[in-house]
């Protein structure tokens, strides 16, 4: 059992521990489970549902991005996710695709029926006389909506591949994103279009999806961390590859468990979430906790803590079937956000880094990948061409100075030095400055130990 799952293990919400349980026999990491049904139960709530602190008032709707590699089972996670939620009437879903263009998801959060909608919710409009795409009846309203006013302009957005949906570079997307995390408890969000202004009426949008931390780079803005849409999101990592030759089926019966209590959150859940005394405490016992993330990209993320912590609390709660947040709730909260922050840097992989930063970030990637260690000729060629020489060299000697890779000299057939460097590893058999054989050929470019 891996680290990760023995914290998720010490959970003590029982419908989370129950649903890994049920999960269990598949490849996707349980920590991406976890985040798929708490995402599930936030969307469900739409903004029927909320907290009152003071006079602030924090809703559940949730940003969160499963990131890893690929083959890591992000969307298998965010499949079994939706499958809970896919049938409730009135749950609506984001356009699968708008390469990151606002029109699609604002027309489907205005509550104007789209194409990409679900075809229970198409074949219930056309039952009507068709799709309008101009106003909306109070009749059409109510089929999208389960007949919940506060369900009718709310969109979950469920995707395995949020590329898809983010679009290339989009700063104007991120933007309206952001808004949407901080609006869905407003009234009424208004956007400048190009030609015209328009207005969602009681906006709520949840989202969750799958992602690379390279596409992370490619696909997001450089803005992204600066205007806070990055510390709007929860950024769940996980390496954890696991290999399952033959799954057995997911038990149906308990399956439909996990969906009956969604439902009942959606069609039953309302009004302001209760608390306990401890619960209190425990808030403001947690106020001042500083993230472990020594990575100045998460210094936004960090202000926002406390408001991710309660989201998740709301969300627990719920799945508890309750209504009132007891201090093991947002305990919870706050250990499985430790331990989703663990990794969060890695989640972001080399988006926003300073040069120094990226040449670290490519040194430790090159050596952990490496199955022996690697000369500077080497470790050059691998960083890529988006980053110098100089930055390279500086990094290795700013890692290796604390002792965050270690140092060796590589010895060639012909007995030639050169210095080399491996990433420490509990079954490392190298040690710092060990002269070690190897059997293949290094670059001339490399040239005798102390050239190089």
């Amino acid at each position: 059992m891996s680290k990760a799952t023995e914290a998720l293990a010490a959970l003590n919400n029982p419908t989370i521990s129950d649903y890994l349980d049920l999960m269990a026999d598949t490849e996707s990491p349980p920590i991406y489970h976890a985040w798929s049904l708490i995402s599930a139960a936030s969307a469900c709530m739409t903004r029927r549902c909320w907290f009152q602190m003071g006079p602030i008032r924090i809703m559940p709707n949730q940003f969160v991005m499963l990131v890893g590699a690929p083959g890591v089972r992000k969307s298998t996670a965010v499949a079994f996710g939706k499958s809970l939620v896919e049938d409730i009437h009135g749950m609506r879903f984001a356009p699968n695709s708008t390469g990151g263009h606002m029109q699609g998801l604002i027309t489907a959060m205005q509550g104007r029926p789209a194409k990409a909608d679900d075809e229970a919710i198409n074949e219930t409009l056309d039952a009507m006389g068709g799709i309008n795409f101009g106003a909306i009846t109070q009749e059409e309203e109510d089929a999208l909506s389960g007949g919940h006013i506060e369900n009718r302009h709310a969109i979950y957005v469920s995707e395995g591949e949020l590329t898809s949906f983010i679009g290339m570079k989009r700063d104007d997307f991120t933007n309206f994103l952001g808004d949407q995390w901080d609006k869905s408890g407003s009234a009424e969000y208004t956007y400048q279009l190009k030609r015209e202004r328009v207005s969602i009426p009681r906006p709520c949008l949840n989202m969750i999806g799958g992602i690379t931390p390279k596409h992370i780079t490619t696909y997001l803005p450089p803005q992204a961390i600066g205007q806070g849409f990055t510390s709007r999101i929860i950024m769940v990592y996980s390496e954890e590859n696991r290999q399952i030759p033959w799954p057995e089926p997911i038990d149906e019966k308990r399956l439909a468990e996990f969906k009956r209590l969604l439902l009942w959150i959606f069609d039953t859940k309302e009004g302001p979430f209760e608390y306990t005394l401890e619960a209190k405490q425990a808030v403001k016992d947690l106020y001042s906790y500083k993230i472990k993330v020594e990575d100045a990209r998460f210094i936004h993320y960090g202000a926002r803590r406390q408001t991710h912590m309660l989201k998740v609390a709301m969300a627990l709660c719920a799945l508890r079937a309750d209504n009132t947040i007891t201090s093991a709730d947002i305990l919870d909260a706050h250990n499985l956000l430790c331990l989703t922050e663990l990794d969060m840097a890695e989640a972001l992989g080399d988006f926003g880094l300073s040069p120094l930063a990226l040449a670290k970030s490519r040194v430790a990637e090159v050596l952990k990948n490496a199955t022996f260690p690697q000369s500077l000729t080497r470790i050059i060629t691998a960083a890529g061409s988006d980053v110098s020489q100089q930055d390279v060299r500086r990094a290795l000697y700013e890692m290796e100075q604390i002792e965050q890779i270690v140092e060796v000299t590589l010895v060639d057939r012909n007995g030639i030095e050169r210095t080399g460097y491996v990433w420490p590893m509990e079954a490392n058999p190298f040690k710092r400055n060990a002269k070690i054989s190897v059997d293949y050929l290094l670059a001339e470019i490399d040239g005798p130990r102390g050239k190089a």
